[in-house]
């Protein structure tokens, strides 16, 4: 079910809204790495997770805070749970480590060699959103409204991301840092600390819109399109623009060092063709054909091509500035460096591959020679030099297709 032209309401939790999140937390990490090593048998799992996650909710509305996200039609969508940093839950995690595994003692002394020796601090102790809502900036709206809270009181925060994607996605974003080494469990699984000192109140703002029609706005929402989620970097005209949310997969910009453009790539051809046909038929009915520019690479004045009509495409190091921050180095130039654009919007350039390793993405733009493409770094640096067009599919940059469809009246893909 998609949410339908509503507004997220963003609330404190009670002790009557203890069960309803429970259960969300639950539908989100039954099946969690780390929390099936803990107990590997689902019967013995979910039995035990309402007590597991009963210890952090009420510990959170009783000591902390639990925020809740709800709209008209579906009611509780959202959880994210705040505890200070001494708060106590011994005596329940006692009862769970008599009942049902000694793993869970191994856990919690795992998780607490990690915390930072600083006090006092609120930690983003666990969070989930409803699945069929997933992407839709319910998080966002969530972390938002929390940051917002702890910046007027001067109070730092911490979290352990469940994934290196994430923890150089979304937080970095809201300005939390990496702090120490990755969390490692015995079946391998990892966590990744991260700190937050405090900001300046009210520079957290809420995402946009949570829906995306003709007649609203999802910049910077997650959509599902055909088998990959796609970020929105633009929408007008009733026409959405997208981008690859991962880098989808190692590519070749193009088959031989030789001198190319965009027009005459092999990547250019690949996306057109191959990708193109990996899409349904009701799929390529949506996407649109655009006239895509390929002007030359600024900086060395390189790689001027002729304007193509493409179904999907690259970003150009102009669009990669545009939809991902701007501070005039593409004009300017970097006064500390002659081969990148290095700034404080390296992180949101970043991206990540399908398994959640940093990882390069060509752009279409030339780089200083006829045989390099330039391309965006695997620590979000748009490397204008560029690399060998025809690199190694496993050392060099990958795809993260771009393009443009037609939006409907209402959208039930949005994941």
């Amino acid at each position: 079910m998609a949410l339908k032209n509503s507004n997220i309401t963003i609330r404190v939790a009670t002790e009557s809204d203890i069960d309803n999140a429970i259960k969300i937390l639950k539908s989100h990490f039954i099946n969690d790495s780390i929390l099936v090593w803990i107990i590997e048998d689902f019967e013995a799992r979910d039995k035990a997770f309402d007590d597991f996650f009963y210890m952090y909710v009420a510990a959170g509305v009783n000591s902390g805070f639990v925020d809740l996200a709800e709209t008209p039609e579906m009611g509780i969508v959202g959880v994210m749970v705040w505890l200070p940093h001494d708060v106590d839950t011994e005596s329940e995690n006692d009862v769970l480590v008599k009942k049902y595994t000694k793993n869970f003692t191994t856990y919690a002394d795992i998780m607490h060699e990690y915390y930072p020796p600083v006090a006092p601090f609120f930690q983003l102790a666990t969070t989930a959103v409803l699945q069929s809502v997933r992407g839709m900036g319910i998080g966002g709206a969530l972390i938002s409204h929390g940051l917002n809270r702890f910046d007027k009181i001067n109070m730092p925060t911490y979290l352990e991301a469940t994934s290196r994607r994430v923890a150089g996605g979304i937080y970095t974003r809201y300005g939390y840092q990496p702090s120490g080494n990755a969390i490692s469990f015995p079946n391998g699984a990892e966590a990744y600390p991260m700190w937050r000192p405090p900001q300046e109140a009210g520079m957290v703002t809420p995402p946009p819109k949570l829906h995306i029609t003709k007649n609203s706005t999802l910049v910077g929402g997650l959509i599902r399109f055909g088998n990959h989620k796609w970020r929105v970097l633009d929408v007008k005209d009733g026409k959405a623009l997208i981008l690859s949310e991962q880098v989808i997969e190692a590519g070749q910009y193009h088959e031989n060092c030789e001198p190319v453009t965009w027009e005459s790539s092999g990547l250019r051809k690949y996306l057109n063709t191959e990708f193109y046909s990996l899409f349904s038929k009701e799929e390529q009915s949506k996407i649109v054909s655009m006239p895509i520019n390929n002007s030359e690479n600024p900086w060395f004045k390189t790689g001027q091509g002729k304007e193509t009509t493409d179904n999907i495409f690259l970003p150009s190091a102009e669009d990669a500035v545009k939809y991902f921050g701007d501070t005039k180095q593409l004009q300017k130039g970097n006064a500390n460096s002659k081969y990148f654009i290095s700034d404080h919007f390296n992180e949101a350039r970043k991206a990540f591959d399908p398994n959640g390793y940093a990882a390069c993405w060509w752009l279409r733009t030339s780089g200083n020679l006829p045989y390099q493409a330039a391309f965006v770094t695997a620590d979000g640096r748009i490397s204008m030099i560029g690399d060998f067009v025809n690199r190694n599919n496993n050392t060099g940059a990958g795809v993260r297709p771009a393009l443009w469809i037609e939006l409907e009246d209402k959208k039930e893909n949005v994941s």
